[in-house]
């Protein structure tokens, strides 16, 4: 069985916290698009601004999704 079938992609790593932007199998697509490459670079800018009050709202009103990891 192979485990390595999805791709994710990390946009944002703050200090208690990454943001995934990006979750596919590999499948469906090899990889993003030029296009996507460059939306996501901008994107990344501004989830690596982010406040912890900033995120807690975002998870708090659902726009962000917790997933644990122990």
């Amino acid at each position: 069985m192979n485990s390595n079938r999805h791709r994710s992609l990390v946009l944002a790593k703050g200090g208690r916290y990454w943001v995934y932007q990006v979750l596919f199998a590999k499948q469906d697509r090899s990889n993003i698009s030029s296009a996507e490459l460059i939306e996501l670079r901008t994107l990344a800018k501004t989830y690596a601004e982010l406040t912890d009050v900033q995120v807690r709202r975002l998870l708090d009103t659902k726009e962000f999704v917790e997933i644990p990891h122990e």
